[in-house]
């Protein structure tokens, strides 16, 4: 996950102006999707907080849950959290479960601000989430919108340098 994490860093930093205000456009769209979707879940929420007591942070396995692009999104609104994210990483242990490393002090809260989570942590509940499977479907679909502003950035960006550089032999001088 580390990867992923320098992935995002890496990428955010290498934005123009103009490319950097149109990804924050497309997290703000989240961000106000995961606060549509927590005011329409807070019943399932607060089952989470007194039933089940955050069981769906333990004994897990990050890589699987937390991607590239959620963390863009989290370092593009939330870019206090670099230096925070960066430490709890040290903690990652990519071989076997264990509790979510990013609950402060090893147990809770979330060290990210509740409007600003990874698409998983928000989508995923542990109960019937037919009262709100429109919020989550569109949390989802604007998270699938930033993944798909991220792999055109990369591959304007690969075909950028590809035309810049020809190949040895070809219209190049030795």
């Amino acid at each position: 996950m580390s990867y992923q994490f320098q992935r995002a860093v890496k990428t955010i930093a290498a934005l123009t102006p103009a490319q950097h205000r149109q990804l924050e456009s497309l997290c703000l769209e989240i961000r106000s999707a995961e606060s549509q979707l927590r005011h329409g879940a807070s019943p399932l929420l607060t089952r989470c907080h007194t039933i089940c007591r955050g069981l769906c942070c333990r004994n897990i396995q990050l890589n699987a849950l937390v991607h590239h692009g959620d963390f863009v999104f989290l370092l593009t609104l939330a870019q206090g959290l670099q230096k925070r994210i960066a430490e709890c990483l040290q903690q990652e242990d990519p071989l076997f479960p264990k509790d979510c490393i990013f609950l402060a002090d090893g147990s809770g809260p979330c060290i990210f601000p509740e409007d600003i989570r990874p698409q998983i942590c928000v989508t995923a509940f542990c109960t019937d989430t037919t009262p709100v499977r429109a919020e989550i479907a569109r949390v989802k679909r604007k998270f699938f919108k930033l993944d798909c502003y991220l792999a055109g950035w990369r591959l304007a960006n690969g075909l950028r340098r590809i035309l810049r550089f020809p190949a040895p032999g070809h219209g190049a001088a030795p």
